[in-house]
C-alpha cells in the first residue's frame, strides 16, 4: 500500500512549536535557513482566492439556519464533531472558514445572503435548447444564491427539461419512467463544476446546456497540467 501525500502550499507547518522538513523517508528540524526560505516562497505566492478575508462580511450577511443544517447533517450522517455546534462562527473557525478573525471569501460562497452581488462569478445559467445547433433556445434561466441552494435549482431545471420516457414493464401494470440521463449523473457533472470552476475569476461562472441530443455542464476551470479532455476518455 502506498500514500502519496503532495506538499502543502502554507509551509511552514509547526508540530508542537517546532518546524520540521521532511526529505523521502527522514524528518529532521528545519534550521535558520531553510525556514526563511520557506518564509520568503511563502510571502511571494499569492494568497489563494477561498482563504482571503471577504470585507465587510459579517455574520449578518451569512444564512445561519444553514450553517445549523450542515451541521446536523454533518453529525448524523458523517459522524463529524463540533466543539460548539450551535455557535456559527465556532463553526466556521473549525471549518477554515475565518481568517484572522474575519470570514473568508469560501464562507461567502457556502453561506453568504446575496452571495451574487459580492461575487458575480457564482451565478449559474442554465438554457434548454431548441436544436443541437445553439441558434435558438426554448428556455433560459439565470440562476444565483447559496452553493448548496444552486445545486438544487439546476437539479430542478434538467427535471424539467430532460424527456422522461415511460413503458409497462412485461406482465406488470405498474407504468416505469426512465430519464434521458441517469439525475445521479447529473448531479455528480454538477457538483464537480461548482467545486472546480475558477472562483477567483468574475468570469467564473457555469453554464448548463441541454440539447435534444445531449447535455453540457462547463466552468471556467482548467484541467491540472499535461492532461487533455481526449487523455480522460482513455481506459
Amino acid at each position: 500500500l502506498v500514500v502519496d501525500v503532495p506538499q502543502g502550499e502554507d509551509t511552514p507547518y509547526v508540530f508542537q512549536g517546532t518546524v520540521y522538513t521532511r526529505v523521502r523517508s527522514d524528518s529532521s528540524i528545519a534550521d535558520a535557513e531553510t525556514m526563511r526560505i520557506m518564509v520568503e516562497n511563502r510571502a511571494s505566492q499569492p494568497e489563494r482566492w477561498e482563504r482571503r478575508a471577504s470585507s465587510g462580511l459579517g455574520i449578518e450577511n451569512l444564512d445561519v439556519d444553514l450553517i445549523g443544517e450542515v451541521v446536523q447533517r454533518a453529525q448524523e450522517k458523517r459522524g463529524c464533531r463540533f466543539a460548539s455546534p450551535d455557535d456559527p462562527e465556532a463553526v466556521l473557525n473549525e471549518l477554515g472558514l475565518t481568517r484572522f478573525g474575519q470570514f473568508t471569501n469560501a464562507a461567502d460562497v457556502l453561506f453568504g445572503r446575496q452571495v451574487a452581488i459580492r461575487h458575480p462569478q457564482t451565478r449559474v445559467r442554465a438554457v434548454r435548447y431548441e436544436s443541437s445547433k445553439r441558434n435558438r433556445f426554448i428556455a433560459e434561466q439565470l440562476f444565483e444564491g447559496l452553493l448548496l441552494t444552486l445545486l438544487g435549482m439546476v437539479m430542478a431545471f434538467f427535471q424539467r427539461h430532460v424527456s422522461i420516457s415511460s413503458d409497462f414493464e412485461s406482465g406488470s401494470l405498474t407504468r416505469a419512467t426512465r430519464p434521458q440521463y441517469p439525475w445521479n449523473s447529473l448531479r455528480e457533472g454538477l457538483v464537480n463544476a461548482f467545486a472546480h470552476r475558477d472562483y477567483a475569476s468574475f468570469s467564473g461562472g457555469v453554464t448548463a446546456s441541454v440539447y435534444p441530443d445531449r447535455i453540457k455542464i462547463r466552468n471556467s476551470g482548467r484541467l491540472p497540467k499535461g492532461i487533455s479532455a481526449e487523455s480522460l476518455r482513455r481506459e
